[in-house]
């Protein structure tokens, strides 16, 4: 029976392997359970808003690893309020408050291996070519969303942090303030591989969510504003995420100024890229991401000023009016240096042998509201798809879709049809 069973099984794999391959069909799963966005087919004003939700959590989340209470400064421990509300913003650090940091950290183990289960059961579902309940995915992707947007930092921290402490055991956990040292059942050679593990896995899942994050906007997005160019500053934003609470557990208690000069480096590095590639099609999407990268750079600039200076208050007014006004000058800048630097000449698109020099190409329409050369765009990316340039990429058609509906401001015009061989720029 077992053999019959095992050939049936065989027989079952090669036929659907034979109609699509497993590789085919795990991306394409993938693609759809590592959204770029939750709420992607929403309205314009909530992608908006939820954007901005993530990239202000996501700020928070950095700051809090930057700063330090009870820094000799003028008035500066009467904004411990302050302090704790950015603090709790991170699930570990509202446990610690609460008195429950090591169930926190039961709770983060649980989380990170869920997300390994899911990715298990999802690959084993496509191999029976099984379809999983539609309330499953649903319940899957908003898992996987919940933990790549929100639970990165504090799961990355805490489990460092905990990691330390097995390693170099201390009267008290000091990142939390906690009274008293880890129990023995969080100080064992058994924990120390369950984090390790959970490290690990946490990596490879914030790769996987940006590879195929990325992927969903270049191939089945059409105007949303989660639509790049180009995905590498994503992967620099998702390593530098994970490793600065790395960082954090094993120098903050002594080199909380080098964190903070690491931050600015860093962070100026990530500002360069998007002001080089201005990776979202639209002014609020660029606005959001050199917006929050400015913030950490000021930020911690301020912090480091504030070693020097005696007045909190002047910090304070440095931080409200500088980070939002260098980040508006950076977007504008950066507009404007890439309307002067390429200008479209249609005889010279011929030459045209890369995806970025094509989207370089029309990238000043996309930036302004000039419409002069309109007939020539649409008849750009028309020759193309035709001609099958490229390598005939859909990110084509997701260029062509934003320039109609973000420049023209004609959802007419901002149609797309993406099938399986080919792309088809629908014009009414």
């Amino acid at each position: 029976m077992t053999e019959v069973k095992s050939v049936t099984l065989k027989q079952k794999f090669w036929k659907r392997k034979k109609e699509k391959s497993l590789k085919s069909s795990i991306f394409e799963y993938f693609c759809q359970l590592f959204p770029g966005n939750a709420y992607q087919e929403d309205s314009i004003l909530k992608q908006k808003l939820v954007l901005a939700i993530e990239g202000t959590i996501w700020c928070l989340q950095i700051i809090s690893l930057l700063w330090v209470p009870d820094l000799p400064i003028k008035n500066w421990s009467k904004n411990n309020t302050l302090w704790k509300i950015i603090g709790y913003l991170k699930f570990d650090n509202a446990c610690s408050a609460a008195g429950i940091i090591e169930e926190c950290f039961l709770a983060i183990i649980i989380f990170t291996y869920t997300s390994f289960i899911i990715i298990a059961i999802s690959i084993i579902a496509i191999y029976y070519s099984y379809s999983l309940p539609s309330y499953a995915f649903k319940v899957f992707r908003g898992f996987i969303y919940i933990w790549a947007n929100f639970f990165l930092v504090p799961t990355v921290e805490l489990l460092s942090i905990f990691l330390k402490y097995n390693f170099l055991p201390h009267d008290k956990i000091s990142e939390y303030d906690t009274d008293g040292q880890l129990s023995d059942f969080y100080v064992n050679f058994g924990c120390k591989i369950v984090i390790i593990v959970g490290l690990m896995i946490g990596f490879v899942m914030i790769l996987f969510y940006t590879e195929f994050a990325a992927e969903i906007r270049h191939s089945e997005i059409k105007t949303t504003l989660n639509a790049k160019a180009h995905s590498k500053i994503d992967y620099h934003i998702a390593i530098f995420t994970y490793f600065f609470p790395i960082t954090y557990a094993v120098f903050a208690e002594n080199y909380i100024i080098y964190l903070q000069i690491s931050a600015i480096i860093f962070s100026g590095f990530l500002i360069k890229e998007a002001i080089i590639f201005l990776p979202y099609f639209s002014y609020f999407g660029n606005t959001t991401i050199i917006l929050k990268l400015s913030c950490i750079v000021v930020i911690s600039f301020i912090f480091i000023l504030g070693s020097l200076m005696d007045n909190s208050l002047a910090i304070s007014i440095l931080a409200v009016f500088i980070v939002p006004s260098l980040a508006i000058f950076i977007v504008q800048f950066s507009c404007k240096l890439q309307i002067k630097s390429s200008k479209i000449i249609p005889k010279d698109l011929k030459c045209i042998d890369s995806q970025y020099e094509l989207e370089k190409s029309v990238r000043h329409e996309m930036c302004s509201g000039n419409i002069e050369y309109k007939d020539e765009i649409i008849q750009i990316f028309e020759n193309f798809f035709i001609e099958k340039r490229l390598n005939g990429s859909k990110l084509q058609a997701i260029w062509a879709a934003n320039y109609c509906f973000y420049t023209l401001k004609d959802e007419s015009l901002a149609k797309i049809k993406l099938a399986k061989s080919k792309i088809f720029l629908i014009l009414a």
